[in-house]
């Protein structure tokens, strides 16, 4: 524990660890004595040989689901589950082999049932729900399920490759898959979770001539219990690798070499067995690609989450060193001079029948230089312009230990225990130019993460589940920075520390039934923020600015929550939700002279209504409304100044109180992968009163931004998504619109303004998946911003386009292009388009054994990349200064 926080010695520490060690091993061994009836099997084909990969689904008398099992090698199937119904169906699901269904009367005091199933070749049709024969989607209730075989080409590498193909589901630049707009929760090899939220592991690097099939599983849940009971609106894919690929130990090994002394080495090694399952990478490279990019989410790029099931929370880093440093259009790696490694293992073994234990374990380091430099125009409260070039250079280190323990008894019971423990650093060091002067930039940052969570869930009778969630996690990241630059008038070198350590524990109990829910829960927030800014050794001074904070914030929050589900007619459902509770925040400021201590307590109740209709078969309407309350964290209120740049500032408010939001929202949806489209289209609406608003305070050499009180704002923003894949021309069309319009209080130079805010993007994209030997993807994007006040007028327009060719020479040789176009935004000051332009050569010397590839990247050899940005205050043109074109030949073996 922090020394600012309650210190715990070692001996508490172990015998903590020890009685919360014992306490999921007493759990996992509990038993319920509620009697249940085995219902087991052997699935086999017209020759009596067992089938694997058939799944087998269990529904209840009423067509109504309750679980599914997929059998493994010798075929077995096995359900476990409460004696409640007189009667269930068994279905028997696959791509390639039908059987009728079977329902099972139940006889009182006959607790087995053993119903051995044989499939037989399914040569016709798979059923009405198909798509055409040369591209077999099959729709089931929940699940939609891909033969990859229709959708694999020749250019397609990995499985993030293949998915790009498939009608319906969208990979982005960052590797987030998305279901018709929709962000999937996990990717599953087997049914088996084995990346938790980090898929990109799996995604970037398992091969995809080794899948057989993808699932779309729609209301997925891990919980087994909830899952027989409630629907979710979570997605999930289900990786199925082919069956040769089963039960031994297969790879792919790549090596690469270029000019400039570029490389890339890679190996990656899989083991899929019933019941241990084991990832293996290891990647380095000199490309222009880091490390962290094969990960969702990491220390250096944070996600919190608030449910209790899967609660993460940060501490916060303020300094900023990479201020305008890229442009979200172009490609990072042209950016980065590079040194990265990127290290992981994944193991996931099933020791019992319902227990899977999982294991995770990842190592990154990254070695980043880069260079840039930037013009700003302030427009308030004078004009004025600021030059600042940055030589960086970064050094990130990270390490990552997961273990997680499930023990899924089928809709009786569900244990899981999760626990991580990560470390990571970062050194940055900048050689910094401002207006023609030298100076350096230094930023340390050590960051220290442990997180426990406990979640058990037990059927409490036919209707109704009890779920219990326990949760602790502490995170502390001391940080050190330091600049040469002045700052103000007859400063010398300016030094900063700063911490934000958090500590956070609670509960929640949630009693759950088909319609209903209550939650009763507690959460604890203990939060510091303790800096120090000096200028040669002794506190900064200027004006009557403080420049220190120490202060301590304790939040606790007991609740109640209730949720229920009306059925309205057969189409309509209204959600109504209330949450209330008991809040206290206790606010503290310890620094001598300056201390005082304030307590703001309330009650509350924040409701939620929302109201859906299913549309035919595939779209559904939503309307929501929701009302909420919240108490300003300590990033909210902390009173001294905190420097978050070389020449920025930033300061929170003096007196805590309430923030009240609205929300209210419309939604449409549609995904018919009858027809292959799909549509997403969303309107939303928020009014915050009490708020907060931002004051302005900028001169030649220095900035602050002061958080502060404000007046009411809003924020609107719509978007609409439109997916039309036609089979026929083996080809997907894509329109996107994206809108937001903000209203917010802003003070600039004493003077109270209204600042709108208007961000327009609209896209339109091309794709095609031909078994000819040319394909392509194309599109083009815009985006228009405009920020203003009563006498500001920040405009900036930006075009890009890009094309990629896909060109089948012959049988083993495969050409591919990749260009994108930068077309120049308003404020650039060169007039020309920037054409980046990649290329591939790809020699298949053995089929899915040995490859060769021939590399190119930047090949228009641009050496500086103008853009431009614009904020309410200013408008910044910004120099990219990228890596020289390169060429590398590699060298791939799969085994």
């Amino acid at each position: 524990m922090r020394s600012h926080l309650k210190k715990i010695d070692e001996f508490d520490i172990a015998s903590t660890s020890l009685k919360f060690f014992f306490f999921i091993i007493i759990s996992f061994n509990i038993s319920y004595s509620q009697e249940s009836i085995k219902i087991f099997g052997v699935v086999k084909d017209s020759i009596s040989e067992p089938l694997d990969l058939i799944t087998v689904v269990l529904l209840d008398e009423n067509n109504r689901y309750i679980t599914n099992f997929r059998t493994q090698n010798d075929g077995k199937y096995n359900f476990e589950i409460p004696a409640k119904k007189n009667r269930y169906i068994l279905k028997y699901k696959s791509l390639v082999y039908k059987a009728d269904d079977v329902i099972v009367n139940i006889i009182k005091g006959l607790n087995e049932y053993q119903i051995d199933v044989t499939m037989y070749a399914d040569i016709t049709e798979l059923d009405a729900v198909v798509v055409k024969s040369q591209q077999p989607v099959k729709i089931e209730k929940d699940t939609i399920t891909f033969k990859v075989s229709s959708f694999l080409t020749k250019q397609n590498e990995v499985l993030e490759d293949l998915l790009k193909n498939l009608p319906g589901i969208e990979v982005d630049a960052n590797g987030v898959i998305k279901v018709n707009n929709q962000e999937i929760s996990k990717v599953l090899i087997g049914g088996d979770d084995v990346f938790d939220k980090n898929y990109k592991i799996g995604t970037k690097n398992i091969d995809a001539s080794d899948i057989e099939e993808v699932e779309i599983i729609y209301n997925f849940d891990e919980n087994s219990v909830l899952r027989a009971l409630t629907d979710s609106e979570h997605i999930a894919l289900n990786i199925s690798i082919k069956k040769e690929r089963q039960g031994a130990i297969y790879g792919k090994t790549n090596i690469g070499y270029g000019n400039d002394k570029n490389y890339l080495a890679d190996l990656t090694l899989f083991n899929l067995n019933n019941n241990l399952k084991t990832f293996l990478i290891s990647k380095t490279n000199t490309t222009g690609r880091k490390a962290i990019e094969n990960l969702n989410g990491s220390m250096f790029n944070r996600s919190g989450n608030n449910y209790f099931e899967d609660y993460r929370d940060f501490s916060e880093n303020v300094i900023n060193t990479d201020v305008i440093a890229s442009s979200g259009e172009l490609n990072e790696s042209y950016i980065n001079d590079n040194t990265s490694y990127f290290n992981s293992l994944h193991l996931l073994t099933k020791p019992k029948k319902n227990i899977h234990v999982r294991s995770i374990f990842y190592f990154l380091s990254d070695n980043v230089k880069r260079q840039n430099a930037f013009t700003t125009s302030y427009s308030a409260p004078t004009n004025f312009i600021v030059l600042q070039s940055k030589f960086h250079r970064e050094k990130s280190r990270e390490f990552n230990a997961e273990l997680n323990i499930k023990n899924a008894n089928g809709s009786k019971s569900y244990i899981e225990y999760n626990g991580i423990l990560n470390n990571s650093k970062n050194r940055t060091n900048i050689d910094l130019t401002i207006d023609n002067n030298s100076y350096y930039e230094n930023l340390d940052i050590e960051d220290y993460y442990l997180s426990q969570q406990l979640n058990t869930t037990f059927r409490v009778n036919e209707k109704r589940a009890l779920s219990l969630n326990f949760f602790y996690l502490q995170n502390k990241n001391p940080q050190n920075y330091s600049t040469s630059n002045p700052i103000f008038d007859d400063q010398g070198i300016i030094n900063q520390s700063y911490e934000n350590p958090i500590r956070h524990y609670g509960f929640n109990s949630k009693l759950v039934g088909e319609t209903s829910e209550w939650n009763l829960g507690f959460l604890n927030k203990d939060e510091k923020i303790i800096s120090k800014t000096l200028n040669d050794g002794f506190e900064l001074q200027f004006e009557d600015f403080t420049f220190s904070n120490n202060l301590t914030n304790t939040s606790k929050d007991l609740f109640v929550y209730r949720r229920y589900l009306f059925s309205l007619g057969k189409k309509y459902n209204l959600a109504i939700n209330a949450k209330g509770g008991y809040n206290s925040v206790k606010y503290k400021n310890n620094i001598e002279g300056l201390s005082f201590a304030e307590t703001n307590s309330q009650l509350y109740v924040e409701p939620e209504l929302k109201l859906s209709k299913e549309t035919k078969k595939y779209g559904k309407y939503n309307i929501s409304y929701k009302f909420s309350i919240k108490q300003p964290e300590i990033s909210d209120i902390y009173n001294g100044l905190l420097l978050t740049s070389n020449r920025g500032f930033t300061k929170g408010i003096n007196k805590l109180f309430n923030l009240y939001k609205h929300s209210s929202g419309i939604s449409y949806s549609i995904s018919d992968f009858r027809k292959n489209i799909f549509i997403n289209a969303s309107l939303s609406y928020n009014y915050n009163q009490n708020t907060f608003g931002y004051e302005y305070i900028n001169t030649s050499d220095f900035d602050v931004l002061i958080k502060t009180r404000a007046k009411n704002n809003n924020m609107t923003i719509a978007s609409f998504k439109v997916n039309r894949n036609i089979s026929s021309i083996r080809s997907g069309f894509f329109l996107e619109y994206g809108g937001l319009y903000r209203r917010s209080y802003v003070e600039i130079t004493g003077n109270e303004e209204i600042a709108s805010n208007y961000v327009n993007n609209i896209s339109l994209r091309y794709g095609s998946y031909f078994k000819s030997k040319i394909n392509l993807k194309s599109g083009f994007k815009a985006q228009f911003t405009n920020i203003k006040t009563s006498f500001i007028n920040n405009k900036n327009i930006q075009y890009t386009s890009f094309l990629q060719l896909f060109y089948e020479i012959n049988e083993n040789l495969i050409f591919s292009l990749d260009t994108r176009q930068i077309y120049p935004s308003k404020f650039n000051e060169i007039d020309r388009v920037y054409n980046f332009i990649d290329f591939e050569f790809k020699y298949l010397a053995i089929k899915n054994k040995l490859d060769f590839k021939l590399s190119g990247k930047n090949l228009s050899n641009i050496e500086n990349f103008q853009n431009s940005y614009t904020s309410i205050v200013s408008n910044t043109v910004t120099n990219i200064f990228l890596n020289k074109s390169f060429v590398i030949l590699s060298a791939s073996y799969r085994f």
